[in-house]
C-alpha cells in the first residue's frame, strides 16, 4: 500500500492548496490515520448523528470484506441481481456498494487490506473542507453545504472466494489472485449526504451477482453506477472530473447524480419545475467539458423545440435559461457542447403555467385599463443577481396566433441597460403600438431580462415576466385615432360577428352538473377551479363571479379534459349550491373555445395553454364587458351560453375499503379476503387491478387470514397504454410520504410546488392532495384518465382506501370484483367465466366461485413487481370472535363500531381501532358520495332571453316566475312556470312563451360578467370526495350562521380524516 499511498500524496498535494484530486483514490493507510478491518463480521461505526440516506435517518454504517457499507446489522452478500427487480421488503437491506461481491475472508496471510477511517471537524478540517469544495463545484443545486463528517473506505488488492476455492491461486501475499482497488467516501451534512466511488483497478473475473451500486433498501430501489458497464470497466470510465471516479447525492428520497461523463445520456437538472414563459436558470451535470465548449440547450423536440444559449459553470456543470415556451407538462431538456450541432444528453423538466410558481414580475391592476397616466412594475432583483452592477433590459413582449403559427414579437422596449432595482415606471402615451401590431397583439408579457453579458453573474432566473396581460392602454391611441371613442364596442361586434360563424365546438363540451354535489362528486370530468373556490380562505375569491348586490357564485368547476376541438366548460354554483347561467347572472358559467389549461397537440394555434384562451375568449371579454362598462357583455354571454345540466348525466361510483369490503358499482356490499393480485374493473377501455397482502393486526393470541389493499395499477386503451401504479411507501422516511406513484413504472414525486398535479402521456392527470406543500404526506392522490374514469386512492393506517369513478359511457361495459355495472345488482358477482353467482350465496361461494376468478395473471399485471394470487389462501369469511387476550372489549367494540359490520370485522381481526373506525367512516362518506351522484331532473333553462327570476331553481317539482328584463326591456306573456314530470320528460309547464323587447342602446346592462379569464385555476386540486362531504356540510352550517361570525376551523377528527383533507388554497389573480 505505501507505494500507492505515496504516488497519491505526491501528486495531491504539491503546490500547497487545496487540491482538486487527479488520481481516483484518496489518501488512504495508516499514514492517512486509517484503521485496518479486522474481522470477517460487519464492523459498526458510529457516524456521531443521524445521517440521512435514500430518505432515511441512519447512525451507524457498517464496513464489510464484500465492498460494500451497509446501514443495517443484518446486511451481508447474497447471489441476488437488483438490477432484476426489488428484493422481499424484509430482506432488503440499505447499503452502498462501489463493488458488491463475494470477498475473501480476512486472515494474517490475506492478500489485501480493508481501511477505513471517520472524519470529524476536530479532526481534520482541511480535508472535510476539500470535500466541501469538490461536492459544491460537482453537484447541481447544492446551495449551501459544509460538512461535519466524512467516512473513508478503501479495499486494496481484494480478491473473492471463488478464486480461492477454485485454484490455483490462495489469496494470500505469496499466492495472490486477480484483485481490485477501490474506495468509498461519504460525506455528510444533517441536510446533505454525498459519496464518491473511486477505482483504481478491478481485475476481478466478472460473476453476474458482483455488482456496483446503491441500494435503497426497504424496497425503494437500486441505483447502478454506471448503467451498461460492468465493474470491470469502472476505473477506465469517466464519472467526473477525474477517470474512474463516480459522485452522487444519497440524502433524498431519489439518488441524483453529480459529476460528468463522456457517455451519459442522463441529465441532472434543478430545477425540476418551470413556468411556461421561462426565465429560470438551469443547472445541469452531464457531460464533461473543456473551457471552449459553446453550450445550447434544447427544449422540446420537433419543429416546436426551443433553444437557448447557455454556458460552462466548471468542467462538470453547465447553465441554461429556459425560453418562453408555448406548452405544459414534461418537456424535454438536450445540451449540447458543439454549439447546437450534436446533443449528449438528456432529461425531463416539468413545465407550469405562470400562475402557478406565482408570478416574477408584479404588476398592479391598472396595467389591465384602457387608460393610465403611468404603470409600474416591481420585481425581486436578488432573484435576477445579487451584483449591483448589472443591467437588465425591460420589454412588452406580444403574442398573437395565425391559422397556423403561434407568434411572439417585441413589440416595444421600456428600457435598455438600466439597474436592477427592483421597480420600474413608464408613461404609457410614450409606448403606442404600431397600426400593423394593434390588431394583431391582444395579450402580451412584460419581461426584465439581464443583459446577456451578465448571464455568468445571474442567481438563480435570467429574466422575470408577467403572465398575459391586456394590451388596452398600449393600443388605445392608435385604435381611438381610427375607429373613435367606442373602438372597444367596434372590436366587440367584430368578435361577435366572426366568433358566431361557427359554434359546432359547444356541442362537444360536457354539460354542466346541476348541483355543485354533482360537481363535485364528478372527480374524473370536473375539477374545482381554485380562483373560485369555496374550501379558499382568500377574502378576494371568486373575483369574477361576485357582486355586492347581486347572485354570486360560491364555487366553480372546469372540465378535466379538452374537447377534439381544444375547448373546455367552466361550471359555476351560488350559495345554495345551484347552477348559474349566464343566461340569468353576469357572474355565472361560460364556456371556453380554447380550454384555459391548453390541449394537446400543444404550441399549435387554439392549444397554447392560457395564451390560446386569452385570444379565443378573454380578449374578447374586455371588449366587450370591462372597457366598454359592461354595455355589450350580453354579445358575450349569447356566444359563451352555459351548458345546462339538463343533458348531464353523473357517474357511479364504487369502493374498497378497510380489511378488505368492496361495494360494487351497483350497491353490493361484500367482504374480499384473498390475496395477490386481482382485477377490481376490467373492461375493454380500462383496466383497475389490486394487490392484497396480509395487513397489521395487534392480537397477541392469534393472526387472522385477512388481507388489506397495498397497491393498485391502472390504465385505459384512450391513453396510450399509459400505466399509473399506486402503492404503499416504505415506513420510516424522513418525508412522511405514504404513498409511492410510478407513472409506466417509473417512480413520480409530487413533493413541491407546481408538481401537485401532473399531467402525463395520453391525457392521464395525477394529483397529489395534499393539505400545504409544507405539510405534504404524499398519501392522497386522484388519478384522472382521458376516458373520464376517475381513482381516488388515499393511505390510512398502512392499507388503502379506493374510491373509482366511472362515466355514463361504460355502463354495461364492467367486470371484476367491483361488479357489472347494468343497474341490476342481483348479477354483480359474475364470474370471468360470465356465469353469475346468487348474489345471496355465503361467503364462500362468492370468494371460491366469483372473486377468486378475476386473479390477474403476471402475464396480464400492470404491477412493476406482480404476485400471483395464492389459490391456497384461505380467508376469514366472517367476522370471528374477539380472541381471548385481546386488547378490547365487546364494550369497546361497541362503542367505536356500533352496528357497522365492517367496522366490527375490522376491529375484530386487527385488534385496531383507528382501522376500525376509518372503515366505519369510509362507509359513511361512500354513502353519502352515492347520493351526490344521483340523477337530477331537470326541465333546464328556461329560454326567455335576458329575463330576470325570483329563483333559478330549474329542477322537478320547482315554480320560476319572471320578474322583469335585466337589459331594460318589456316582458310579454306568461310569467309563471312549473317544471313538471308529470307526462315524460321534464318540461315547463305552462310552455314557455315569454318574451323580453329589445331595450334602448343605452339601456344599463348590469354588473361585471362571470368569466374566469386566469391561469391560477390551472393549479387546481380535484376535491377527495370525503372532503367535499365535510366541507359542504360545513359550509352549510356556516350559511345558516350570523354574517360575520367567525368561522372555526374543522379539527382533525381521526387519522383517516387527517389523511383525506383536502388541501386549501389561497388567494387570486387578477388574471383569473
Amino acid at each position: 500500500m505505501s507505494r500507492i499511498f505515496a504516488l497519491i500524496c505526491l501528486l495531491q498535494f504539491s503546490a500547497g492548496q487545496i487540491p482538486s484530486p487527479k488520481l481516483p483514490l484518496y489518501p488512504y493507510g495508516s499514514e492517512a490515520g486509517d484503521q485496518l478491518l479486522e474481522t470477517d463480521s460487519n464492523l459498526p461505526l458510529y457516524l456521531g448523528y443521524n445521517v440521512n440516506f435514500y430518505g432515511r435517518k441512519y447512525n451507524t454504517a457498517y464496513v464489510t470484506e464484500d465492498g460494500f457499507v451497509g446501514f443495517d446489522a443484518n446486511v451481508k452478500y447474497e447471489h441476488f441481481i437488483f438490477k432484476d427487480g426489488a428484493r422481499d421488503v424484509n430482506l432488503d437491506f440499505p447499503f452502498l456498494a462501489p463493488f458488491y461481491f463475494d470477498g475473501e475472508h480476512i486472515t494474517n496471510e490475506y492478500q489485501g487490506n480493508i481501511y477505513y477511517r471517520l472524519v470529524f471537524t476536530n479532526s481534520s478540517q482541511s480535508f472535510l473542507t476539500e470535500l466541501q469544495y469538490y461536492m459544491l463545484n460537482a453537484t447541481v443545486g447544492t446551495g449551501s453545504f459544509v460538512p461535519d463528517l466524512a467516512l473513508v473506505v478503501t479495499w486494496e488488492n481484494v480478491t473473492d472466494k471463488s478464486q480461492v476455492e477454485n485454484g490455483p491461486c490462495t489469496g494470500i501475499r505469496s499466492n495472490p489472485c486477480k484483485s481490485a482497488t477501490f474506495q468509498l467516501v461519504l460525506v455528510a451534512c444533517p441536510m446533505h449526504t454525498f459519496v464518491i466511488f473511486n477505482y483504481l483497478w478491478e481485475d476481478v473475473p466478472y460473476k453476474p451477482y458482483y455488482q456496483a451500486g446503491i441500494n435503497g433498501g426497504h424496497g425503494v430501489g437500486w441505483t447502478p453506477v454506471c448503467t451498461g458497464c460492468s465493474p470491470q470497466d469502472l476505473p477506465r470510465k469517466i464519472g467526473s472530473d477525474v477517470t474512474g471516479r463516480f459522485i452522487f447525492r444519497v440524502s433524498k428520497d431519489t439518488i441524483e447524480r453529480g459529476g460528468c461523463s463522456d457517455s451519459r445520456r442522463d441529465l441532472q437538472i434543478l430545477p425540476t419545475v418551470v413556468g411556461m414563459l421561462g426565465g429560470e436558470l438551469l443547472d445541469i451535470s452531464g457531460p464533461c467539458m473543456d473551457p471552449d465548449v459553446a453550450v445550447v440547450c434544447r427544449f422540446g423536440s420537433g419543429e416546436s423545440a426551443v433553444t437557448s444559449q447557455g454556458f460552462r459553470f466548471n468542467s462538470m456543470r453547465l447553465k441554461c435559461p429556459v425560453p418562453r415556451l408555448t406548452q405544459r407538462g414534461s418537456v424535454t431538456v438536450a445540451v449540447s457542447t458543439d454549439g447546437a450541432h450534436s446533443y449528449l444528453g438528456q432529461a425531463d423538466i416539468y413545465v407550469v403555467l405562470p400562475a402557478v410558481l406565482g408570478k416574477s414580475l408584479s404588476l398592479p391592476d391598472n396595467w389591465y385599463s384602457v387608460t393610465a397616466d403611468s404603470l409600474t412594475m416591481s420585481w425581486d432583483s436578488t432573484a435576477l443577481s445579487t451584483d449591483p452592477g448589472v443591467k437588465v433590459d425591460i420589454r412588452l413582449i406580444g403574442y398573437s396566433e395565425t391559422d397556423t403559427n403561434v407568434n411572439w414579437k417585441v413589440l416595444t422596449t421600456f428600457a435598455t441597460g438600466t439597474d436592477n432595482s427592483g421597480t420600474y415606471t413608464i408613461t404609457p402615451s410614450q409606448y403606442q403600438c404600431f397600426p400593423s401590431d394593434c390588431d394583431v397583439f391582444e395579450a402580451a408579457v412584460v419581461e426584465v431580462e439581464l443583459q446577456k453579458e451578465f448571464i455568468s453573474q445571474a442567481n438563480n432566473r435570467t429574466v422575470m415576466n408577467s403572465g398575459p396581460i391586456a394590451t388596452g392602454w398600449y393600443i388605445n391611441s392608435d385604435m381611438t385615432r381610427r375607429y373613435g371613442d367606442d373602438w372597444p364596442q367596434q372590436r366587440c361586434m367584430q368578435w361577435y360577428n366572426a366568433d358566431r360563424q361557427s359554434m359546432d365546438w359547444l356541442d362537444q363540451l360536457l354539460n354542466c352538473p346541476c348541483n355543485v354535489d354533482q360537481a363535485l362528486a364528478d372527480f374524473g370530468r370536473f375539477q374545482t377551479d381554485l380562483s373560485c373556490s369555496m374550501f379558499s380562505k382568500s377574502p378576494t375569491i371568486c373575483y369574477y363571479h361576485r357582486e355586492a348586490g347581486q347572485r354570486s357564485a360560491a364555487h366553480c368547476v372546469r372540465s378535466i379534459q379538452p374537447t377534439s376541438a381544444g375547448a373546455g366548460n367552466q361550471c359555476c354554483y351560488d350559495k345554495d349550491g345551484i347552477l348559474m347561467n349566464a343566461a340569468d347572472t353576469y357572474q355565472g358559467s361560460t364556456p371556453d373555445r380554447s380550454h384555459d389549461w391548453g390541449a394537446a397537440p400543444y404550441n399549435t394555434p387554439g392549444h397554447v395553454p392560457s395564451f390560446s384562451h386569452w385570444i379565443k375568449d378573454v380578449a374578447s371579454f374586455y371588449y366587450c364587458c370591462l372597457w366598454t362598462k359592461y354595455s355589450h357583455c350580453n354579445y358575450y354571454m349569447d356566444q359563451r351560453a352555459t351548458r345546462d345540466c339538463n343533458g348531464y348525466n353523473p357517474p357511479k361510483a364504487a369502493i374498497a375499503f378497510g380489511d378488505p369490503h368492496i361495494t360494487t358499482f351497483d350497491g353490493k356490499l361484500y367482504n374480499f379476503g384473498g390475496k395477490g393480485d386481482f382485477y377490481l374493473v376490467k373492461s375493454d377501455q380500462f383496466s383497475l387491478q389490486g394487490k392484497f397482502d396480509l395487513g397489521q393486526q395487534l392480537q397477541v393470541n392469534r393472526t387472522f387470514n385477512a388481507t388489506v389493499l397495498t397497491s393498485v395499477a391502472m390504465s385505459d386503451s384512450v391513453s396510450s397504454g399509459t400505466t399509473v401504479e399506486i402503492h404503499l411507501a416504505p415506513s420510516g422516511l424522513n418525508s412522511g410520504r405514504g404513498l409511492d406513484v410510478f407513472v409506466n413504472k417509473k417512480i413520480k414525486l409530487f413533493n413541491q410546488q407546481g408538481l401537485f398535479k401532473q399531467d402525463f402521456e395520453g391525457g392521464v392527470t395525477v394529483v397529489n392532495v395534499a393539505i400545504d406543500p409544507d405539510d405534504n404526506r404524499h398519501d392522497n392522490f386522484t388519478v384522472i384518465l382521458k376516458s373520464g374514469v376517475g381513482v381516488q386512492v388515499a393511505a390510512a393506517n398502512r392499507l388503502l382506501h379506493v374510491i373509482v369513478n366511472m362515466p355514463p359511457n361504460f355502463k354495461n361495459r364492467t367486470q371484476g370484483l367491483m361488479g357489472t355495472w347494468n343497474g341490476v345488482v342481483e348479477d354483480d358477482f359474475t364470474p370471468r367465466s360470465g356465469n353469475n353467482i346468487d348474489i345471496a350465496s355465503s361467503p364462500q361461494i362468492v370468494y371460491q366461485q366469483f372473486a377468486k376468478t378475476w386473479k390477474a395473471p403476471n402475464v396480464e399485471s400492470m404491477f412493476k413487481n406482480p404476485t400471483e394470487a395464492d389459490d391456497s389462501f384461505v380467508p376469514s369469511y366472517n367476522q370471528p370472535q374477539i380472541p381471548s387476550g385481546a386488547g378490547f372489549s365487546r364494550v369497546d367494540l361497541d362503542h367505536t363500531c356500533g352496528d357497522n359490520a365492517q367496522c366490527r370485522f375490522d376491529y375484530t381481526v386487527t385488534g385496531n381501532r383507528d382501522i376500525a373506525n376509518a372503515t366505519k367512516m369510509a362507509a359513511g362518506w361512500f354513502s353519502e358520495l352515492q347520493s351526490f351522484q344521483r340523477p337530477v331532473l331537470s326541465c333546464g333553462l328556461p329560454d326567455v332571453t335576458h329575463a330576470s327570476k325570483d329563483n333559478y331553481n330549474y329542477s322537478v317539482g320547482n315554480t320560476v316566475t319572471l320578474t322583469g328584463c335585466r337589459n331594460g326591456g318589456s316582458l310579454s306573456g306568461d310569467t309563471t312556470y312549473v317544471c313538471s314530470a308529470d307526462f315524460g320528460d321534464p318540461k315547463w309547464m305552462p310552455a314557455v312563451s315569454a318574451q323580453c323587447s329589445a331595450a334602448s342602446d343605452d339601456a344599463g346592462i348590469g354588473p361585471i360578467i362571470g368569466i374566469v379569464v386566469g391561469v391560477v385555476a390551472a393549479i387546481v386540486i380535484i376535491v377527495i370526495i370525503v372532503v367535499v362531504i365535510v366541507k359542504r356540510r360545513k359550509n352549510t352550517d356556516r350559511k345558516e350562521s350570523k354574517k360575520g361570525e367567525p368561522e372555526v376551523e374543522e379539527g382533525q377528527k381521526d387519522a383517516m380524516m387527517s389523511d383525506l383533507k383536502k388541501r386549501e388554497s389561497n388567494g387570486s389573480d387578477k388574471n383569473e
